[in-house]
């Protein structure tokens, strides 16, 4: 049988940047409501997502991938190059951390 992955928190944090950046969301509820519609959902309790999703919005403010704005969540200009470049955010904050040189090419590659 085919079991979805979704709901790891690296992949949570994805899918809520991606939900957020597109446009599909832009709360919790929203990203809730994504998540309502996909395999994951149908093969575990949603009630296990709300708080992987919070944990997920704070990690992606946290790093600056989204703000919010008027009660609304928005992407950055990084979090929406992230999403466009179907990138992981933890990815992509070491690549930019990399480049404005905190860290080292050796962390950046392993």
């Amino acid at each position: 049988p085919t079991i979805s992955g979704s709901g790891s928190p690296d992949q949570v944090r994805f899918n809520a940047l991606a939900v957020v950046a597109m446009g599909l969301g832009n709360s919790a509820e929203e990203i809730e409501t994504f998540y309502r519609s996909t395999l994951f959902s149908f093969q575990n309790p949603i009630s296990n997502m709300k708080s992987l999703i919070e944990a997920s919005i704070r990690f992606l403010a946290d790093n600056n991938l989204i703000r919010e704005a008027g009660g609304r969540l928005i992407a950055t200009a990084f979090g929406k190059a992230t999403a466009d470049l179907y990138l992981n955010p933890e990815s992509a904050i070491i690549l930019m951390d990399y480049l404005k040189g905190k860290h080292s090419e050796e962390s950046a590659l392993f």
